[in-house]
């Protein structure tokens, strides 16, 4: 039995089944593999809102000669955050922490573990990896820490 077919990303589905017919194709797979409704959680924010980067100070890193962070915000109760880190010339840095972390060269060249980085290098560092970053010149990173989903059990990581 053919259950769908898809024709310029929407998911047409086979009249002899029960449901929507017509769906947009991710939604249709997530709906197909879960064997249940998408339901969206309700909006956190009431606008988007945009941040001004410039507008915020870097502060140094403890502990640490040459390291800078410009801490943009922690958004949610699992701890989502967003953020920049700059490197000064020739300065070794260990990055990574607790958590899911995703990490994109904005400027600078350097080394990653021994491997070049530059512009539009990105890393991602699961809980406990830590990389070590070596600036040849000055580096600045945006950061992006993913929510943790630690306490969570599968079925309830997707929205219901």
């Amino acid at each position: 039995m053919v259950y769908f077919a898809v024709k310029d990303g929407v998911f047409h589905r086979n009249p002899e089944l029960p449901g929507k017919r017509n769906v947009e194709g991710s939604r249709a797979i997530w709906e197909h593999i879960m064997q249940r409704p998408l339901k969206y959680l309700e909006p956190r924010y009431q606008t988007p809102f945009l941040m001004k980067p410039d507008n915020f100070k870097w502060r140094p890193v403890k502990d640490t000669d040459g390291v800078y962070e410009k801490p943009m915000g922690v958004f949610t109760e699992r701890n989502t955050a967003s953020g920049f880190i700059k490197l000064g010339s020739d300065i070794t840095y260990d990055l990574g922490t607790d958590g899911r972390n995703i990490y994109f060269v904005l400027k600078g060249v350097g080394t990653a573990a021994n491997d070049p980085y530059r512009w539009g290098t990105t890393f991602y560092l699961d809980p406990e990896k830590i990389i070590a970053l070596t600036a040849i010149d000055e580096t600045e990173l945006i950061h992006f820490r993913l929510p943790d989903l630690d306490d969570l059990k599968a079925r309830e990581i997707v929205p219901e």
